[in-house]
């Protein structure tokens, strides 16, 4: 079992998600430090100046869950600038210290190389994955209401994938009476999206086309260039589209928006159910921890 009495955990970034996991290391008598985390009475005490600072000796590094942007700018919408994760940053963390994040990059690595961090990318923790997918469902549909002024029941939709959110998702838009049809490349897939109830088509471009054209709502949950701009092309101008992939996301935003459609990117939903799935993300942290 990890030891946490007197190690130091830095907190960056994110949303309420962050605060529920400061408080969870904070129980196990951790020492934390947070920047660019969203601002909250009961952790003022826990806010240091710089990124800098708040990762300086640092034991373990919890960076947001959300895509790391180009140049290494970490998810971080409640900071006041953006959080970048610089060689000076990553020199600053205690050799052999860890780093958790979505997915680290290429250039992250390179910077932990002289003081042997540990990297831990969350996105291949099945358990996390499927509790964030949960609330990532939901979310969509709560943008699907805020974002359209017709009923979910009986409208025609599609979702593109068919991986941990994609299935709920799909589960809960039949569940509320639209028609929905999911597309999926491989065989096998397509297969369980059709013994669940639901219409299903490829992922080639006709097909995607064909059923795009369709759909009232459209959901792209892979994280590659699905919905591009000969795919929006056949979208009616009514539509929903929304992009619940994380960054660079399945859709082509810039062309959808110039060719007048309504495009959504419901990043960060798991964050709307910040005690859920913090809770889940500490608890697949500390058992990574504790294998160690």
């Amino acid at each position: 079992m990890y030891k946490f009495e007197g190690t130091k955990v830095a907190v960056l970034g994110g949303d309420k998600r962050e605060l529920e996991i400061a408080r969870n290391f904070l129980e196990l008598g951790a020492a934390v430090a947070t920047y660019g985390v969203v601002e909250h009475p009961d952790y003022v005490e826990l806010m240091t100046s710089s990124l800098l600072e708040a990762v300086r000796d640092a034991d373990i590094v919890i960076a947001p869950v959300p895509g790391i942007a180009a140049g290494d700018v970490l998810y971080a919408p409640a900071a006041p600038e953006e959080l970048v994760m610089t060689e000076e940053a990553m020199a600053a963390i205690k050799p052999q210290g860890c780093f958790f994040s979505g997915t680290a990059t290429p250039t992250i690595r390179e910077k932990g190389k002289s003081r042997d961090i540990r990297f831990f990318d969350l996105k291949d923790d099945d358990y996390l994955q499927v509790m964030h997918a949960i609330p990532t469902a939901e979310g969509a549909i709560s943008v699907t209401v805020q974002e359209t002024d017709h009923t979910i029941h009986g409208s025609t939709a599609l979702v593109v994938g068919y991986g941990r959110i994609a299935t709920l998702l799909a589960k809960n838009l039949r569940g509320m009476g639209a028609k929905v049809t999911v597309a999926a490349r491989r065989p096998e897939v397509k297969v369980r999206a059709y013994a669940d109830g639901h219409d299903v088509c490829g992922t080639s471009k006709e097909e995607l086309k064909q059923a795009a054209a369709q759909a009232v709502l459209l959901y792209n949950t892979v994280p590659s260039m699905m919905l591009d701009s000969d795919v929006l092309d056949s979208v009616r101008k009514d539509a929903l589209v929304m992009d619940l992939a994380s960054p660079p996301g399945g859709i082509d935003h810039d062309a959808g928006k110039a060719q007048g459609l309504h495009v959504v990117w419901a990043r960060g939903q798991a964050g709307k159910a910040p005690i859920h799935s913090g809770y889940a993300q500490f608890l697949s942290i500390r058992n990574l921890l504790d294998q160690l």
